[in-house]
């Protein structure tokens, strides 16, 4: 599935101003769980294993909204401008 990450959506994100993770915004949160290295379908209970660039995405995400609070606002938009380069293209829901 070809999925396009905002920029804006990160920096909500990782700010706090939106509890929908990026990710979430791109496919339905009330039947996708996202994990670190997969996506779980809640209705069918199969995890779908996620490409290295995914991972990598999650967990840049993760570790930018853990310390945003170490930097101020523009520092924050321009992380989130560099992990928007790397976000995945497409994921595995098959």
């Amino acid at each position: 599935m070809k999925i396009r990450i905002q920029y804006q959506n990160i920096v909500n994100y990782v700010l706090g101003s939106c509890s929908y993770h990026p990710l979430e915004l791109e496919i339905d949160p009330m039947r996708y769980e996202i994990k670190n290295n997969s996506i779980l379908d809640t209705k069918t209970q199969i995890d779908y294993p996620q490409e290295e660039d995914y991972c990598k995405f999650i967990a840049k995400v993760e570790q930018l909204k853990l310390a945003a609070h170490d930097f101020d606002s523009l520092q924050v938009q321009g992380f989130c401008r560099e992990i928007e380069d790397f976000s995945p293209l497409e994921i595995n829901l098959l």
